[in-house]
């Protein structure tokens, strides 16, 4: 009876081992479910994350290709720089700068300046083109036979307007 007895306990304990076995078998299998899920996770969320370094570089590229377009639309066209008034274009602003020395807005102050203190239009030239003449001449340190030739006037003329 004893053997029996021995015999089912050996059986018990096999059987138990096999419990135990099936027991392992499925924590093996759970912990490589979890193990699974672990990496499925964390390849989602590798995922995710590139994705979103992605949009966040889409995002800049679009802010910049923004900017970039309205930097471009507040551009003024170019204005063409040696013009005269046969081409119809009615000439650059910075070229008065050049010629005379002054900006538009300072020589046409100086033309009312001029009015102010009771400077009038000679009977051949207007007030503005004797001061033109006089700052071209400052500017230039050309001779009055060469600014006549500039200005299409005589020497005579042109010697007036000092």
């Amino acid at each position: 009876m004893e053997e029996d007895q021995g015999n089912d306990r050996g059986q018990r304990n096999t059987g138990m081992g096999s419990d135990d076995d099936s027991m392992g078998e499925e924590d093996r299998e759970e912990s490589e479910e979890a193990s699974m899920l672990r990496r499925r996770r964390a390849a989602l969320l590798l995922c995710v994350q590139q994705l979103s370094l992605a949009l966040i570089g889409l995002q800049t590229v679009a802010q910049s290709a923004a900017l970039v377009a309205n930097d471009q639309l507040n551009k003024t066209i170019p204005q063409p720089y040696h013009t005269s008034i046969l081409t119809g274009h009615g000439g650059h602003p910075d070229r008065i700068c050049a010629e005379l020395g002054v900006r538009r807005h300072v020589f046409l102050r100086l033309v009312d300046l001029l009015k102010r203190y009771q400077y009038v239009d000679s009977r051949h030239i207007h007030i503005e083109e004797q001061l033109a003449t006089f700052l071209y001449a400052c500017v230039t340190g050309l001779s009055v036979c060469h600014i006549g030739e500039q200005f299409q006037r005589s020497s005579n003329t042109i010697s007036r307007c000092f």
